[in-house]
């Protein structure tokens, strides 16, 4: 089972997993191996440094461990995997987002984005917080500080982006309860999921009827995807 840790900073205090100790004071993430898939459908095979900042407009490449450094802009990067030592792959696509909060207002970045890919298909989701961080056996952790609005609420946000579209939408916000575990309302998940995956109507049910959670996003765009493919295979 793939390794993912969430850590939550809030007032620059660090909570969570004591494992994140590791990091304190660490400059930058490692060199994992992996792979770089292009625009032109090229792939480039070696070391790869997860950019800290989603909002990194490169990324650090070299060919060998100790090799030397190279600089790769995000323009040219369609997607990135990185592999840890315990077995884990984490996949990073590069993806202009939606920032608006307000429904029926459009504010799309003009600069790519690195997602973390969480489930793809017709409906991909990705995750992403304000920082990512990879300890010395490559297992990924994802930061979020408080929110800069003075709710004292950090959070971590979820994105999807439907086949052939131009860019990624908010899905769900997670919010921590206690300062510590994130959360998703389930009223909240039902509403985006009726703006998002209206296509699988029994799908919505069963998070009303509470057959999947909140903590079942993962399982659900599973579900949703396996549903679209089918539907499209009746054509």
């Amino acid at each position: 089972m793939k390794r993912q840790v969430v850590i939550l900073l809030v007032f620059g205090l660090l909570v969570g997993n004591i494992q994140a100790q590791r990091l304190v004071g660490f400059g930058g993430n490692e060199y994992l191996k992996g792979e770089i898939f292009f625009e032109d459908a090229s792939v480039l095979s070696g070391y790869i440094q997860v950019p800290k900042l989603p909002s990194s407009q490169k990324v650090n490449f070299k060919e060998s461990v100790k090799g030397e450094k190279q600089t790769i802009k995000i323009h040219n990067i369609k997607s990135f995997k990185v592999y840890s030592e315990l077995g884990d792959k984490y996949t990073f696509e590069s993806n202009y987002i939606d920032q608006s909060k307000k429904a029926g207002v459009k504010r799309v970045t003009k600069f790519r984005i690195f997602l973390l890919v969480d489930v793809k298909g017709y409906g991909s989701l990705y995750k992403i917080g304000d920082e990512y961080r990879t300890d010395k056996d490559g297992t990924l952790y994802l930061y979020s500080y408080n929110a800069g609005d003075g709710s004292g609420v950090a959070n971590f946000r979820y994105y999807i982006k439907k086949q052939g579209a131009e860019y990624a939408e908010i899905f769900e916000y997670e919010n921590p309860v206690n300062g510590i575990l994130p959360d998703i309302s389930r009223k909240s998940l039902v509403k985006s999921m009726e703006v998002h995956l209206s296509e699988h109507p029994e799908l919505i049910e069963k998070v009303r009827n509470k057959e999947l959670d909140k903590m079942d996003l993962t399982e659900i765009f599973k579900q949703y995807n396996e549903y679209m493919t089918q539907q499209k295979e009746k054509l």
